[in-house]
C-alpha cells in the first residue's frame, strides 16, 4: 500500500470516542479537525496510542489481496468513561492534517474502571482488502 496511505511507514494512531462522537455518522471527513463532536475519551490513563509492528501479509490463497495487522494496543489504570469505538488514523502533525482511516466497533461499547484495557486485533489482521 504505496502512496498517500503506506500501512508499514506512515504513522498510525489509535484513538478512543465516546457516544457523544460523529465518527460513526460522518463517513466522509478528510481530517480528525473535520468532525462535528470528535467525542474523545479524556481521563486518567487516556493517551492516543500509536500503532507498532505493523505488517503487510500478501495472501495468494484466498480472494483476498493482503492483511494488515499491528501489536494490540493497551491503556494501563485507564478510568476515562465509556468507549464505544475506536479510530485508526494517519498522524501527521495535528488534527488538522491527520487522516481518518478506519472505524472499529466490535467488542465495543468498553466501560473503564481503572483496569487495563487491552483492544485486541483480530488474529486475521486489523483490515484486508479483497478483490473486488
Amino acid at each position: 500500500m504505496n502512496g498517500e496511505f503506506d500501512w508499514d511507514s506512515n504513522t498510525w494512531r489509535v484513538l478512543l470516542f465516546d457516544g457523544t462522537s460523529t465518527i460513526p455518522t460522518e463517513k466522509t471527513k478528510n481530517t480528525l479537525s473535520g468532525y462535528t463532536t470528535l467525542g474523545e475519551l479524556s481521563g486518567t490513563g487516556y493517551s492516543r496510542k500509536t500503532l507498532a509492528s505493523l505488517t503487510i501479509t500478501e495472501d495468494n490463497t484466498t480472494d483476498f489481496l493482503c492483511a494488515a495487522d499491528a501489536a494490540d494496543v493497551t491503556w494501563t489504570a485507564i478510568n476515562a468513561g465509556t468507549a464505544v469505538g475506536a479510530l485508526v488514523f494517519k498522524f501527521v502533525t495535528n488534527d488538522a492534517d491527520s487522516v481518518p482511516f478506519l472505524h472499529l466497533s466490535s467488542g465495543f461499547p468498553v466501560v473503564t474502571n481503572g483496569s487495563d484495557f487491552t483492544m485486541q486485533l483480530s488474529a486475521s489482521g486489523l483490515f484486508r482488502l479483497k478483490n473486488a
